[in-house]
């Protein structure tokens, strides 16, 4: 036996795939059990919360856990205790279409929009910071060139009034230590400037690559979504039309099935000789006589739906005959249930039994 805190579940929603997990209560408050059923309907109803905050649903557009299906693993019947059941996924489907998937894909691109906007703003912020550092440089270079002007002039004069005062050698050799000071300071000016703009350059090429990048792997994604929501839409909208065009199919092959067990009743060679001559209410009234005569009670709407012709069904569908009797009988039961009387009657004419409703 488990005990009463440690259930966990793990719920994944489908469409687009949202997972949550937690910790399942095996008491209520009035202290009865609780059942896997009961547990599975709140954790649906916590991710129906979660699903329109998220997607910033709302009104009409809003997901409905109520109209979801549930498959659990391991298999687990709904009324069991949660206290028997240590762990459990549960899936959940929506069959109605899908409004999160189109809403999920909205929000990303406006969220891709606004990252795209904010690395324009920081890269226009990090061009504009480095055009006022330029510029400040260009100052202070400005004004130690003024001050080293200044500076030389003095020394310029202090180098004169000494010439003036020495009148020898040792003026001339001031003068060369002054230009070779003045080189070398140049040159090492020269190469810091070179040292600093070269960063400043490459700083700039990588920022620019790692922006460029983030942009492409956005736009790769954004399309590989698109042709994934694309892909599915595609698909559903096939499957809806097999699906339409097997089922008015297998319905047709009942039918044909009925007529065949009917004609020898009615001692007719075929649905054709049958027809001929006779105007459809004249049909009916053949039909529903000859088997009523036989002990057959045959509804009305029945006998409507088999006397009914027109070239299609005359043609037959090819794809009916090779459909199996489960298949016939799984169309029938999901008729409306307005058709299905009529269509009931029909299987149990044509094979002997009503169809089977457990499905």
């Amino acid at each position: 036996m488990v005990s009463p805190a440690t259930p966990r579940f793990e719920a994944v929603y489908a469409d687009p795939t949202f997972r949550k997990k937690g910790k399942v209560h095996t008491k209520k408050a009035n202290g009865k059990d609780v059942t896997v059923g009961e547990a599975v309907a709140k954790m649906g109803q916590r991710i129906q919360q979660d699903i329109n905050e998220k997607f910033e649903l709302s009104g009409d557009d809003c997901v409905d856990c109520t109209t979801w299906r549930c498959q659990y693993s391991p298999p687990v019947d709904e009324h069991t205790n949660v206290a028997m059941v240590e762990e459990l996924l549960i899936l959940y489907r929506d069959d109605a279409p899908s409004k999160v998937g189109a809403k999920a894909t909205s929000i990303m691109q406006t969220n891709l929009k606004e990252k795209v906007a904010q690395y324009t703003l920081n890269f226009e912020a990090l061009q504009a910071r480095l055009d006022e550092e330029k510029k400040q440089r260009d100052e202070e270079k400005k004004q130690r060139d003024e001050e080293k002007k200044q500076r030389d002039e003095e020394k310029k004069q202090r180098d004169e009034e000494r010439k003036q005062r020495e009148k020898d050698m040792k003026d001339l050799k001031a003068e060369v230590a002054v230009l070779q000071t003045k080189v070398s300071k140049a040159a090492t000016d020269r190469k810091e400037l070179a040292a600093r703009s070269a960063k400043l350059e490459a700083a700039a090429v990588r920022d620019r690559d790692e922006y460029d990048a983030k942009l492409m792997d956005k736009e790769v994604k954004i399309e590989r979504l698109e042709g994934a929501v694309a892909k599915l839409e595609a698909e559903q909208a096939h499957s809806q039309r097999e699906r339409a065009h097997d089922v008015d199919a297998i319905r047709l092959f009942s039918l044909d099935k009925a007529r065949d067990q009917t004609l020898p009743l009615i001692q007719e060679s075929s649905w054709a000789e049958a027809v001929e001559g006779r105007t459809p209410e004249q049909l009916r009234q053949h039909v529903s006589t000859r088997l009523m005569s036989l002990g057959i009670a045959i509804p009305p709407d029945c006998v409507h739906l088999l006397c009914g012709w027109n070239r299609f069904r005359d043609w037959g569908n090819i794809a009916a005959h090779f459909a199996t009797k489960d298949e016939i009988q799984d169309a029938i039961l999901r008729e409306p249930e307005a058709d299905r009387p009529k269509l009931e009657w029909l299987f149990n004419f044509s094979f002997g039994h009503p169809p089977s409703r457990e499905l």
